[in-house]
């Protein structure tokens, strides 16, 4: 959790309890829990270890309002929680587990002032939203492995055949000279 990220929490949490430790502007209705839950294409489970940071973003500049993050985490065995306010952010994927193909593009998203997200321009089935419109789901896709054939065994057998072909090629030019000078004796 960021520093400004856990001030927010901090300042949510003990609003009603200790009102002299948040500010007037600050209020518990301003912030609400976000979730993000980072899957695999193929199905529910959650992947474990994908770095996600939550940039504030300006879309009509359609730039990172500042460059430190507004919230950075590693994915987990259950979604992950942090608090925001209404306002438009972007969702970047920094490390990608290994086995799975790495989402390059950011997605931008809007928390609406009821606390619903709204994704902005996605033309992409790799993020979606839940039902409630309170969590997004990004999925990534497995790395399809290839299978090369081996080659190894081939190239063996070529050059076994090369050889045979090599010592036959020698073995009949010895034999006819030979020949010919036993004929002259």
């Amino acid at each position: 959790m960021t520093e400004y990220a856990y001030e927010i929490a901090i300042k949510t949490l003990f609003a009603k309890d200790f009102p002299d430790v948040t500010n007037a502007e600050t209020s518990q209705e301003e912030y609400k829990n976000i979730k993000i839950s980072k899957r695999a294409i193929s199905g529910e489970d959650e992947i474990v270890g994908v770095k996600i940071c939550v940039y504030e973003y300006d879309i009509d500049k359609k730039e990172k309002i500042q460059e430190n993050a507004y919230e950075c985490f590693e994915s987990g065995n259950t979604p992950y929680e942090f608090y925001a306010s209404p306002g438009d952010y972007i969702l970047e994927e920094i490390v990608t587990p290994k086995g799975y193909e790495s989402i390059t593009i950011g997605f931008v998203f809007s928390v609406l002032d009821d606390f619903k997200i709204s994704l902005k321009d996605v033309k992409s089935d790799l993020i979606k939203l839940n039902d409630q419109k309170d969590m997004i789901i990004l999925y990534n896709v497995p790395v399809k492995e290839v299978q090369v054939a081996s080659t190894g065994k081939s190239l063996r057998i070529v050059y076994l055949l090369v050889g045979i072909i090599l010592i036959g090629l020698g073995s009949i030019l010895l034999y006819t000279k030979y020949k010919k000078v036993s004929l002259k004796d």
